[in-house]
């Protein structure tokens, strides 16, 4: 299912509004001149699962990427997030470790199990995308990739 992406208030899950996915790394003067969106649910439940998980806020900082080299991003496929705590680099390397330790982790099975099929850790935030044919690895929920950025 599809949600559409704009500047509104609208609640698109339990604690995240469609404004937050709307071009989130323009600046928000500049975001009126960008058009409307529709971006897979999965996406958003992720976000939300990662909020629900940690009971810490998400901050989407990336969603739609204009570079074509960018494939998930630049097809509306992918969404960066990170996790806002005064412990930021500890709830940070927490998340990267649940996803990390794969099938052992509840975290990383309920993504899955949302449909992200993409994991990309870095020391700044966590890439997450619902990619179909490019995977590195096999899981006991299908085909993935997990891949440090």
């Amino acid at each position: 299912m599809f949600v559409k992406i704009d500047m509104s208030n609208k609640e698109v899950a339990k604690n995240f509004i469609a404004r937050e996915f709307f071009y989130p790394d323009f600046p928000y003067e500049n975001r009126e001149v960008y058009s409307p969106f529709y971006l897979n649910d999965a996406l958003i439940n992720a976000a939300q699962i990662i909020r629900t998980y940690f009971s810490l806020p998400v901050k989407i900082t990336s969603v739609h990427r204009f570079q074509e080299n960018q494939y998930f991003h630049f097809y509306y496929m992918a969404v960066d997030l990170i996790i806002l705590s005064g412990e930021d680099h500890q709830v940070h390397r927490k998340l990267l470790d649940e996803i990390r330790s794969g099938n052992d982790s509840t975290l990383y099975l309920q993504l899955r199990n949302a449909g992200i099929n993409g994991f990309g850790l870095s020391d700044s935030h966590i890439h997450l995308d619902i990619r179909q044919g490019i995977f590195s690895d096999v899981d006991s929920v299908g085909p993935v990739c997990v891949f440090e950025e």
